[in-house]
């Protein structure tokens, strides 16, 4: 026998079950868009107050005194900052100022006397081992080179090029360089600019010894055929 009322009952439960669930997700969705109204409040509060304390800190800028005052604040233009970097403070002069740059730092540079490159009067006067010091920054770097008897002048300036660019530590260089298609020289070359990185020779193997027969320590400006210096 068939229960027609069970049949509605059950119906009846689904119905409500419906209703019931309906209502509670419409709950859900209330609490989740209240959940991101609240959110989107948050942000809007803590960007206001990221700006309400900058407004602070700029106001109180605002009203310094004196040099601390930014209207009293000075501010500088330079035509070429590659050559000059210029900087202006509160206490600054207004007005406008040139300055001519006649010569930018070059490092210390020496050269030797002019030499005949096939000419041999250096291994004939220096043959042997030769001891040297170039002292930079109040530190001597002693210098050793062995001159090839009967070596042209071309080789012997390459091989004291060679000993002083092989010397530890040495903030130096040196090289030969021929000036003329017959002739050759030394040139002797600090690595910084600089009054401090200055070089000074002493030559170590005797009294008026190799470098200063070079001209290298003439202490005067090297001309055409004389060592000297030439920065």
């Amino acid at each position: 026998m068939i229960d027609f009322n069970a049949g509605v009952r059950s119906a009846e439960l689904v119905e409500f079950l419906d209703l019931f669930m309906s209502q509670a997700r419409q709950k859900v969705t209330d609490v989740q868009k209240q959940k991101d109204d609240l959110g989107l409040r948050t942000a809007v509060f803590n960007d206001l107050q990221s700006k309400l304390k900058d407004l602070k800190r700029k106001a109180e800028d605002i009203a310094g005194i004196g040099s601390l005052s930014p209207f009293q604040a000075k501010q500088v233009a330079n035509s070429d900052e590659s050559v000059l970097r210029v900087t202006a403070t509160n206490g600054s002069e207004t007005g406008a100022h040139q300055i001519s740059v006649q010569q930018v730092a070059k490092p210390h540079t020496v050269l030797s006397n002019q030499y005949t490159r096939d000419g041999n009067e250096l291994s004939t006067q220096f043959s042997g081992a030769q001891t040297f010091t170039i002292v930079l920054n109040g530190t001597g770097h002693a210098v050793n080179v062995d001159i090839t008897a009967g070596a042209t002048n071309d080789v012997v300036l390459d091989e004291i090029a060679q000993a002083i660019n092989a010397t530890a530590d040495l903030p130096a260089s040196a090289s030969r360089v021929r000036d003329t298609d017959g002739t050759a020289r030394l040139t002797i070359s600090s690595s910084e600019t600089g009054g401090a990185n200055s070089m000074n020779f002493v030559d170590t193997s005797f009294f008026m010894g190799m470098l200063s027969q070079m001209g290298v320590m003439n202490g005067t400006e090297a001309d055409a055929t004389t060592g000297g210096y030439v920065y």
